[in-house]
């Protein structure tokens, strides 16, 4: 595979994956929105289905879970994000979050027990969702300019 075809295929996983994962976030602040007296006048054509819920739930806890096992091994191979691109990604996330392990494990839980997410677990999914997109920049950036490596 040539070097431009390479870099392709890395920014189509991470348009796929910041895509995606952003789509999710973006559900359950929506519900976390509907959720809130004060802003249900504001939006009133605000919905989100169970269904969408669901599907979402099910996209946070696989990148989260395939997130968390990056961190307990070396290397895990994770349909998200490239393999060339995942040393980079979790040195960036270990940057932003020195305490990430314990922060996964925490929104983990509170999506299985289908409780609502809070201030601090919205922090921890824009971070996850910031450093994949910085990455997924920087991608493009190689792309666009023909640069490789």
């Amino acid at each position: 595979m040539s070097e431009i075809s390479a870099l392709s295929h890395q920014y189509e996983s991470l348009r796929s994956a910041t895509g995606n994962l952003n789509g999710a976030i973006v559900l359950f602040k929506k519900k976390r929105l509907m959720g809130r007296k004060i802003q249900s006048p504001k939006y009133p054509r605000l919905n989100v289905s169970s269904g969408e819920l669901q599907d979402a739930r099910a996209y946070l806890l696989d990148f989260l879970k395939s997130v968390q096992a990056t961190f307990q091994e070396e290397s895990v191979a994770t349909r998200f994000i490239p393999d060339t691109l995942l040393e980079k990604y979790k040195e960036g996330l270990k940057r932003a979050d020195p305490y990430l392990a314990a922060h996964l494990q925490d929104v983990i839980c509170v999506l299985e027990k289908e409780e609502p997410l809070q201030d601090a677990h919205f922090r921890l999914l824009d971070n996850l969702l910031s450093v994949l997109d910085i990455e997924r920049t920087v991608v493009f950036r190689k792309l666009r300019t023909g640069r490789h490596g």
